[in-house]
């Protein structure tokens, strides 16, 4: 690096052309600058590096995953509702034909006697009208049922699931009833007449209601399967600079938490959690990461004649994600984790402290701090400090007037030396009374 010149006086470093300092006028003197190290080198940060070693690390415990576990057979859940629905449709259903069909007899005596007793036909006719229009309705009943039971009440619970971002509620039903789908439409395909038939239609349906049963134990298997390998692939790590949060199966995520950007922490432990020592540490950042919104409300209206009337209640709250990559999700010894966390929390209001107490100290030592128009003299290598007063502390606040001050420190318009001194466009000295005028010209000038 190439030499700078500083003055020996007020210590200010000045460009290397000038050979006297700009505001007290001093000889400059060559000074070699410091070299300080990079303040970010480029292996800085991550729990990897050598500068920001691990300080905890961990995993979620496998009974924190209990509830994701229970949730895994949802498929079998939903076909063993499916069964009980289908069987409740079909006895309410048959109830409803048996009552309509024993209202058909009562009809013929009187078919059989005034203006139509002539015509024996008449019956016949009847009959197979009515048989014919029971076949369609059975027929419609059918397939209502089949819609109903599986396939609107695994829809139904996918789009919930999907709604609540809850993934292991609707990622079984899904596999289930898109397996079944396309296996059933496989075995469909040109065996029961046109695609756009009734007959497709209710064998397709008929062959899902079936299909759900042995594909919700293969969802099951894979549900079960890719909980345990997320549970297994999520880490969390605690540095000296941050929270540290990797994990994830189709979709890798990392990211990190500094301490100086976590606001509040939580601790949360369930009854088994107390009892086998694991919870979850929410870290509440102040960017607002990991921060849910949910709303409630009660509502109610009328219309009549085009003129409506309502009345609503609505209530919004912001909590904290406990997805497994947005917090520290069932970790064992959760106390040390929280302890841990408070306290690089509270390290910069200590180090605050500190450095209040540090200035204050020097402050108080330092009562005869330098005003304006003051410098410091430095003591000179074999005694006192030259032009003060022996009996006074080397270093002593003295005060300058304004012989002291060089001939450089003069003004050209009306000679008085002040310090700082102002240089104007000419690069001639002015005092603070006329440099404004100068400039001013300059400005009218230019």
């Amino acid at each position: 690096m190439k030499p700078v010149n500083v003055c020996p006086r007020c210590n200010r470093s000045t460009d290397p052309a000038n050979n006297h300092c700009p505001d007290c006028g001093c000889p400059l003197g060559t000074v070699q600058p410091v070299s300080f190290p990079q303040p970010f080198p480029e292996n800085r940060g991550g729990p990897d590096t050598a500068d920001d070693k691990p300080l905890f690390s961990a995993r979620p415990e496998a009974l924190s995953f209990i509830g994701k576990y229970l949730m895994a057979p949802i498929a079998i859940y939903l076909v063993i509702a499916c069964v009980a629905i289908r069987w409740l449709l079909d006895g309410m259903y048959l109830a409803a034909s048996s009552a309509v069909s024993s209202s058909i007899p009562s009809l013929a005596p009187a078919a059989t006697t005034g203006s139509v007793a002539g015509y024996p036909d008449v019956m016949t006719q009847y009959t197979s009208t009515v048989s014919q229009y029971s076949n369609g309705i059975n027929d419609s009943a059918a397939l209502t049922i089949l819609f109903i039971a599986p396939i609107g009440i695994f829809l139904a619970v996918i789009a919930a699931g999907w709604a609540m971002r809850n993934a292991a509620m609707w990622t079984g039903p899904f596999i289930t009833l898109g397996l079944s789908a396309i296996t059933a439409f496989v075995l469909t395909h040109g065996s029961a007449g046109p695609e756009i038939s009734g007959t497709f239609i209710s064998v397709l349906l008929q062959w899902i209601a079936f299909l759900v049963q042995p594909f919700s134990i293969v969802a099951t298997v894979i549900v079960l399967a890719t909980t345990e390998k997320f549970r297994q692939s999520i880490t969390y790590t605690i540095t000296s600079n941050g929270i540290y949060i990797r994990g994830g199966v189709w979709k890798r995520q990392e990211h990190m938490i500094p301490h100086h950007q976590i606001g509040r922490v939580v601790l949360e432990q369930d009854f088994l959690g107390a009892r086998y020592n694991y919870g979850t540490v929410i870290a509440q950042s102040i960017t607002r990461w990991g921060a849910e919104t949910s709303f409630r409300g009660v509502g109610a209206s009328g219309q009549k004649d085009n003129l409506g009337v309502g009345i609503g209640y609505a209530k919004g709250r912001e909590e904290a994600s406990r997805y497994p990559l947005d917090c520290l999700f069932g970790i064992p010894d959760p106390q040390k984790a929280r302890q841990m966390l408070e306290t690089f929390m509270c390290r910069p209001m200590a180090r605050e402290e500190e450095q209040i107490a540090y200035l204050k100290k020097i402050y108080e030592s330092h009562a005869g701090m330098p005003g304006p128009g003051q410098v410091t003299r430095p003591t000179a290598p074999g005694g006192n400090s030259s032009g003060t007063d022996p009996t006074k502390q080397p270093g002593a606040v003295t005060w300058i007037t304004e012989e002291d001050l060089p001939d450089s420190c003069a003004c050209v318009i009306c000679g008085r030396k002040e310090l700082p001194h102002h240089i104007g466009s000419d690069r001639r000295c002015y005092c603070h009374e006329h440099i404004s005028t100068v400039r001013k010209e300059n400005r009218r000038r230019s």
